[in-house]
């Protein structure tokens, strides 16, 4: 994947674990804000006192690629992309409703069409807004299943390259 792609005043470059202590503090705070209605407040609380979220970070950061998205040189948001799928898209929520996560999606979409004809992307059931989002970006979805480790059904989007020709399932 490319190293470093500019629109405007963005500019995308892949994280390496120095962003670690950058990028942790967007997750939680957008987390803290935008999570409650549909996991609850007392989950929020527990989920980022015990510091998954964190360890997610960690994990992630050199191992997949994670591209950060910089506005006037300072993250404002990441994602995480795990071969074909975008696993986590988070951006910074005080600077939610500009666009950016619409350009980050973008930007994870050119990206990983290079490699695959095809991406998929989860976002829980209950988060209508990351729902809508995904929606509002030409995603599909294409399954709904219920994940037991984490309490919540899960909807999977797809979204193939436009010049791909995407077979039905069995031929």
């Amino acid at each position: 994947m490319t190293g470093r792609f500019q629109t405007n005043l963005t500019l995308f470059r892949e994280a390496t674990r120095g962003d670690e202590a950058a990028l942790t503090p967007i997750a939680q705070r957008t987390i803290a804000a935008c999570y409650h209605p549909f996991m609850g407040v007392n989950d929020v609380v527990d989920a980022l006192e015990y510091e998954a979220i964190n360890e997610y970070v960690a994990e992630n950061l050199g191992k997949n690629y994670c591209p950060i998205l910089l506005l006037d040189q300072q993250p404002v948001g990441f994602a995480v992309c795990r071969d074909i799928t975008i696993d986590l898209i988070v951006i910074d929520y005080n600077y939610h409703g500009l666009g950016l996560g619409s350009k980050l999606l973008a930007h994870c979409e050119a990206e990983m069409f290079q490699a695959y004809p095809a991406i998929a992307a989860q976002c829980f059931e209950p988060d209508v807004p990351a729902n809508r989002f995904f929606l509002k970006n030409g995603w599909k979805e294409s399954l709904t299943y219920y994940d037991k480790k984490i309490d919540v059904k899960t909807i999977v989007y797809q979204k193939p390259w436009r010049g791909a020709k995407v077979q039905a399932a069995g031929q």
